[in-house]
């Protein structure tokens, strides 16, 4: 894995010019964003939940018939395109029973955080996490934290689309949102479909005692700047890990963001989850009405009246947050 070494050293000699190694996360910030992030999988997941098996096996069927009358529509494309790339297990039961693979990769996500979470203390021994104390186990939790973001943003944007796709009776999603689907659609059926080839049962851990088994767990930059890349071992490590710290590497301007910009970043990701629960919540019950023929005229507009009104509102703080996340 000669590649991975290079990704290795070419981090570390990045961020040793930069002013991040001046940077210092604390543990209990690092803890915040954890447990934000396993609620905003979980408004997710219970808003899934809603639909029954025959109902999402209606969706999945309605989805079909809509993409042979019109395969202009984005939004249903992009969910073929997913569904079409997930393999083996996870391919099937998409096939049946819409998003309910998504809906499982979340919830094995939130089981992930809560075990992360639990073991922090043991994981981030320092109360500050600096780029001088941080091994490879640590980027690889950078990289299944990245992996969990992604599940849930696309997870969302996706079930927004195919929601507007669907009824024609709510906001066109912004093009933000679909060109988030699009860039993160192989790496989202890579994870799902891994998911579902480990039975459900995927787990970090593995990754973290496969690095030390291996002998890898080194800190990645010395105290006098030396990169410690040349004692890394990693062509013993197995293709999940190498996956995660790959991940992770290109998630480490968290130093910045868990730094001086986090009382910004973390109030625009409060405001946004308070709205996001409704907003997702109401599309869904949309997507009921629409699958058992329910003609409530006034329950479908006071529902689209919701889902527009928080609509703009999660699309601005979505773009304020990720102007968080893209700093530099």
């Amino acid at each position: 894995m000669a590649g991975l070494t290079d990704l290795i050293y070419n981090a570390a000699k990045e961020y040793v010019k930069s002013d991040i190694k001046m940077k210092a996360i604390d543990k209990n910030i690092f803890k915040e964003h954890i447990n934000m992030l396993s609620q905003e999988l979980l408004t997710f997941v219970s808003s899934v939940r809603n639909l029954e098996n025959k109902e999402k096996a209606k969706l999945a069927e309605k989805i079909n018939q809509i993409y042979k009358e019109n395969k202009k529509l984005d939004n249903i494309k992009n969910y073929i395109t997913f569904r079409n790339k997930l393999k083996n297990k996870a391919a099937t039961e998409e096939t049946k029973y819409a998003f309910s693979t998504l809906q499982t990769a979340a919830t094995v996500f939130i089981n992930i955080l809560n075990t992360l979470d639990d073991n922090l203390n043991e994981f981030f021994q320092s109360k500050l996490i600096t780029i001088y104390n941080t091994k490879l186990s640590h980027v690889a939790i950078f990289g299944i934290i990245k992996e969990a973001e992604v599940i849930n943003a696309f997870s969302m944007f996706l079930l927004n689309g195919v929601t507007s796709d669907l009824t024609q009776e709510t906001p066109v999603p912004p093009k933000y949102r679909k060109e988030y689907i699009q860039k993160y659609l192989q790496t989202t059926a890579a994870i799902v479909t891994k998911i579902y080839d480990k039975n459900k049962n995927y787990s970090f851990l593995n990754s973290i005692d496969n690095l030390k088994r291996t002998n890898s767990d080194f800190t990645i930059i010395g105290e006098d700047n030396v990169n410690n890349v040349e004692y890394a071992n990693v062509n013993k490590l197995n293709v999940n890990t190498a996956n995660l710290i790959k991940q992770g590497l290109a998630f480490f301007n968290v130093f910045r963001w868990f730094g001086e910009l986090w009382n910004n970043f973390q109030h625009a990701r409060y405001l946004r989850k308070k709205q996001e629960k409704e907003w997702i919540e109401s599309q869904v019950a949309l997507l009921k009405m629409e699958l058992n023929n329910e003609q409530d005229t006034a329950r479908k507009e006071q529902l689209r009246k919701i889902i527009e009104a928080y609509d703009e509102q999660i699309a601005k703080l979505d773009r304020q947050i990720n102007e968080y996340l893209e700093s530099k």
